[in-house]
């Protein structure tokens, strides 16, 4: 499979998904039908590596995909984007985790809960986890799971750091907890685990991943797999959120060639200041596709140790975080002029408007943090300690 041909079955399935945005919105997760032919598709293993058998494809197969699908649902988009690029963190771990997930099927799917919210206790050989861990997206369809955690430290003076552990269905439940103003049909739930037993081989050290350096990663040839954490993980939050921004820019140009004033008859599509503002908006749509664009080819054509420096990953992030922030810019300025009629839950500009302040929320793509550490450097000064993601 080529980008190319994986961007006509993604056209090709989005064309589905559309028509049934508001029946995933209700059902609150993906249709168990709708996983079922993403699968059968081939799609979630565009990034798998070719030794484990799949396509190899790389970061800006991604984006252009998940952002093809994000046009139709943000949800669907955002699951489909995590089931794909789950791919990177599994190459991350050990030669033993990527036999476990991929030796059956390429198309075994990871589910991940980055925020720490349990308990990992060394123990001889590994590790004994407990706990609950939340905004596990699109769980319900995953066989494996990985989830951060805090590791009290050894010896006790040194600082405490944050490993991530990957473990098998049997390991932990879900519990359904997802309501959310915005990307509803997500499924991203909490996970319970009590007292789970997980080998040394299953843990990799969130300070490797930020650096790029995970062991794990070595077998697996390209540049892709040596992408340090913040280069990467946010490239899954930004693909869909671009698709949201296009989707609700072309529903709001076709409505607004055929939508009338309600007391005057008047096309609100003669009016020079909706003109004007559709022209900005699609400016910063543009924009925003040109900088991720931008920013996946220095990372194609960065050498390694630029990559893994410290300055390369704040400028990364900062153009990831840019990029959101023009997105809902340029859909936050339709919205206001869209009328009350864009409120209607069966009006899908409403649910492109939640769904891309949902993706903005995230702490991936959180603008002060990341605006800071840009900054600090930028004047010479030493990243802030408490800023955990660099």
């Amino acid at each position: 499979m080529t980008k190319e041909e994986a961007l006509a079955r993604t056209r090709e399935f989005a064309r589905l998904v559309a028509p049934r945005a508001v029946e995933i919105e209700e059902r609150r997760r993906l249709p168990d039908d709708m996983v079922a032919a993403i699968l059968e598709s081939g799609l979630t293993e565009a990034l798998v590596p070719e030794r484990w058998g799949g396509a190899g494809l790389g970061w800006d197969t991604l984006i252009e995909t998940s952002a093809e699908m994000g046009t139709a649902c943000g949800s669907t988009a955002w699951c489909f984007s995590f089931f794909l690029g789950h791919a990177w963190l599994v190459g991350q771990f050990s030669e033993e985790v990527q036999k476990r997930i991929w030796g059956p099927s390429p198309r075994t799917l990871l589910g991940t809960s980055f925020a720490p919210g349990g308990k990992a206790m060394p123990v001889a050989g590994g590790y004994r986890l407990s706990g609950r861990w939340s905004w596990a997206s699109g769980i319900d369809h995953c066989e494996w799971l990985a989830v951060a955690a805090i590791v009290p430290p050894e010896p006790p003076a040194t600082a405490p750091g944050m490993m991530l552990f990957a473990l098998p269905r049997r390991d932990y439940r879900i519990e359904d907890v997802w309501r959310a103003a915005g990307m509803r049909g997500t499924g991203s739930n909490d996970v319970v685990i009590e007292d789970a037993a997980v080998a040394q081989e299953f843990a990799v050290s969130f300070a490797d991943l930020l650096q790029g350096t995970a062991a794990g990663a070595e077998p697996n040839p390209g540049r892709f797999w040596r992408t340090p954490f913040v280069c990467a993980f946010p490239l899954l939050l930004v693909g869909p959120a671009l698709g949201i921004a296009r989707g609700a820019y072309r529903f709001f140009v076709d409505w607004m060639k055929v939508k009338t004033h309600a007391y005057t008859g008047f096309s609100l599509g003669d009016q020079t200041p909706l003109q004007i503002r559709i022209a900005e908006s699609a400016a910063e749509i543009d924009a925003a596709g040109s900088v991720i664009e931008r920013a996946l080819e220095r990372i194609e054509s960065a050498g390694i140790p630029e990559l893994r420096s410290l300055p390369f990953r704040a400028r990364a992030h900062r153009d990831y975080v840019f990029a959101v922030q023009m997105l809902v810019r340029a859909v936050d300025r339709m919205f206001a002029v869209a009328g009350a009629r864009s409120l209607m839950s069966a009006n899908p500009m409403q649910r492109h408007w939640r769904d891309l302040h949902t993706v903005a929320a995230h702490v991936g793509v959180a603008v002060d943090p990341s605006y800071e550490h840009f900054g600090r450097l930028e004047l010479g000064l030493p990243p802030n300690p408490r800023n955990s993601l660099f």
